[in-house]
């Protein structure tokens, strides 16, 4: 199905939801991990996913899917920056209007002006943790100039840099989020290694809990359901084998 041209973007999402529950249940199941860590490797496996298809999709219908994000509950602080950190900034572009009801063009000068009282408004507007936003400008800096890859994984040097930036804040919290930021070190590092070395790239992933955006989760959509999003044939594709062979090695 996920190989599918015709398949729309919010039912390729789906699909993978369920195949990441059902492999986290089954590793649950035999003791192999806890259930934690499972739930935790199975969302950023989703994420992972969700940025690649928020890369292919059609600009004219990204709106859609921002949308189906939002009603289904997957907007988290990880997959924000794993968009921003991924070259997928037209993803959290759409993000960012779908939660505040925002003219594309006016969100898209706020985020090329970061640093603005303007952006720190729209910020703020779609209700992101204020503690968070001196690492969401940090991380919209350092994402300058990064091109979404053929599997949409994270930039190592983009990575690296937010990191640096919010040890130098020293603001205790931001603790959880460097953790986070360390993972994605980590993956993206591997991501490397094995793109230098023609191997599959499969992500695992230290134990932490994924962080959450309650106000995303909760709120109510601006717009009801998700359009059938474009036919063509997708430029990226989703790794189930990488995904069980990541529960395999961890």
């Amino acid at each position: 199905l996920l190989r599918r041209g015709d398949l729309p973007a919010d039912v390729r999402i789906a699909l993978v939801a369920a195949a990441s529950r059902t492999l986290a249940a089954l590793v649950a199941e035999r003791g192999w991990l806890s259930g934690a860590r499972m739930e935790r490797i199975a969302v950023e496996a989703r994420d992972r996913a969700t940025v690649a298809i928020g890369v292919e999709v059609a600009a004219g219908q990204r709106a859609a899917l921002a949308s189906h994000l939002r009603e289904t509950g997957q907007l988290t602080v990880g997959l924000a920056f794993r968009s921003i950190l991924s070259g997928g900034l037209d993803l959290f572009r759409a993000v960012l209007c779908e939660l505040t009801g925002i003219a594309p063009g006016r969100v898209d000068a706020l985020l090329r002006a970061c640093g603005s009282t303007g952006f720190a408004a729209l910020y703020r507007d779609a209700g992101l943790p204020e503690e968070l936003l001196p690492a969401f400008r940090a991380a919209l800096r350092a994402a300058t100039g990064v091109v979404p890859s053929e599997r949409s994984g994270l930039s190592l040097a983009a990575v690296t840099r937010v990191i640096a930036s919010c040890e130098g804040l020293d603001d205790a919290a931001l603790d959880r989020l460097i953790v986070m930021l360390r993972r994605f070190e980590a993956e993206a590092a591997r991501d490397e290694a094995r793109a230098r070395a023609g191997a599959t790239p499969v992500t695992r992933s230290p134990p932490a809990e994924p962080l959450l955006l309650p106000a995303l989760d909760t709120a109510q959509p601006h717009r009801a359901g998700a359009a059938r999003l474009d036919h063509r044939q997708p430029r990226y594709t989703i790794d189930l084998a990488a995904i069980e062979a990541q529960l395999h090695a961890a």
